[in-house]
């Protein structure tokens, strides 16, 4: 496929389950712009793909339910789990990219790949999962100069749920916001101050306190919210501008 489509642009294996991985020769596909390959069994990205100046859009990963959810729950009620693929050292060569991930950042290789992000400065959108109490902090490195990313998801390892309790990092150009992995309580960054454009917010954590309903609350912009708790059930309510009770939910 590769020696009769060089020119090709766009490449997509979407839901192609069979797919385990890809060639190198897709390294000659020099005018290649996007590449989706979700819901695949690809765990790797190959070597070659840093050949591809042209990148545009890397999409991987596959969402898988967990097992622990029953499945005959509507499919956006089971509680998200991920399986990124892993990133070849020289990811950052490609500085056309406007989208990445996800990206499993959990191996050895992980904290180079964090670290060669910091040169993807033209990212809007941004997945990584595997993030935990070691690579925390680089990560966080990795994308305080990205100016443009107005979209992150980022799932954290299991065991890990505390590991972004204590960052507080500038997120004001993001739109959308997802944190799969959580405790019980938000980070820090999850405020009206740091996220005053948000208008997409996907929350995945073991409880939801009433005073992080709060800080939710106080988000300007914010028109989506989806949340994936352990708890039973969560009580809220919306108010208009003066106070006055609009709506009353319960998830239950």
């Amino acid at each position: 496929m590769v020696k009769l489509l060089h020119c090709l642009k766009f490449l997509s294996l979407r839901g192609c389950h069979e797919v385990h991985y890809l060639p190198s020769s897709l390294g000659d596909l020099k005018q290649l712009q996007t590449l989706d390959v979700r819901h695949t069994s690809i765990v790797a990205l190959p070597a070659s793909i840093t050949r591809l100046y042209k990148l545009q859009y890397i999409r991987v990963g596959a969402n898988l339910d967990s097992e622990s959810t029953p499945s005959c729950l509507p499919e956006m009620c089971r509680r998200p789990h991920l399986a990124g693929a892993e990133a070849p050292r020289g990811i950052g060569k490609l500085t056309e990219l406007h989208t990445l991930g996800v990206i499993n950042v959990t191996a050895i290789e992980g904290i180079v790949i964090l670290e060669e992000l910091k040169k993807l400065t033209q990212l809007r959108k941004l997945g990584l999962s595997g993030i935990n109490l070691k690579n925390s902090a680089k990560f966080l490195s990795a994308i305080s100069d990205h100016a443009h990313l107005e979209s992150l998801s980022v799932w954290l390892d299991k065991g890990n749920e505390g590991c972004l309790d204590d960052i507080n990092q500038p997120l004001e150009n993001l739109r959308s916001l997802k944190l799969y992995g959580l405790g019980e309580e938000l980070p820090a960054a999850v405020s009206s101050k740091d996220l005053s454009k948000l208008t997409k917010l996907d929350l995945g954590m073991a409880a939801l306190a009433p005073s992080d309903m709060d800080h939710l609350a106080r988000l300007p912009k914010l028109r989506i919210l989806r949340l994936h708790v352990k708890q039973s059930s969560i009580q809220f309510c919306t108010e208009d501008s003066e106070g006055g009770e609009l709506l009353s939910y319960e998830k239950v």
